[in-house]
């Protein structure tokens, strides 16, 4: 009998070395003892939880999953959403003039449809870390910003619509090391 090393994932390496190690030393071949191994990832589970990645549809992270926000932005008060950056990533990077900065971290999409003659307004609340705001079209890597704020406390975008349109608000931040919780309230006058 030989012992061979089936191969494996970084993230299963060590779990699956020690099942095959004990099982060469009892004698069993490796694929024997890896049937009744426990999951390699038993106990690791932050990376899956990133949207889209476990199989799950995909959140905001991406223009595919923005949030559509239409109906209850046009109450009185808008709509306030609550959110959180962690574990998303850098999907959307307006020009640096949207802002005055350039907003490499992770950010999270939200979807309006209004008519002409409206007022959108965003306001962002970030919980601890130093986040923006932009109003695009469309939503794609690089969009064409229409507003944006990225200095103020709370973060405020404003824009007033001359047609009907399709615009995206994104939760946006300037680094991938800040991200956190945060209030976002979107309106439409």
């Amino acid at each position: 009998m030989s012992c061979r090393w089936p191969r494996v994932r970084a993230l299963a390496a060590f779990a699956l070395a020690a099942v095959a190690l004990a099982a060469c030393a009892q004698g069993q071949s490796t694929v024997d003892a890896t049937v009744d191994a426990p999951p390699a990832d038993a106990g690791v589970d932050a990376p899956i939880d990133a949207p889209g990645s476990d199989g799950r549809p995909l959140g905001n992270d991406v223009c595919a999953g923005a949030e559509d926000l239409t109906a209850a932005a046009s109450g009185a008060t808008g709509v306030t959403v609550v959110g959180d950056l962690t574990g998303y990533g850098n999907d959307v990077e307006p020009p640096q003039a949207c802002t005055g900065f350039v907003n490499d971290g992770p950010d999270a999409v939200y979807v309006l449809t209004v008519g002409p003659g409206k007022i959108v307004t965003a306001t962002l609340t970030p919980q601890g870390w130093d986040g923006a705001v932009e109003l695009v079209q469309p939503c794609v890597r690089t969009p064409i910003c229409l507003a944006g704020s990225d200095g103020g406390d709370p973060e405020v975008a404003t824009f007033t619509t001359t047609a009907a349109i399709t615009l995206y608000v994104v939760v946006d931040s300037w680094d991938a090391t800040s991200f956190g919780p945060y209030a976002l309230n979107v309106r439409v006058q």
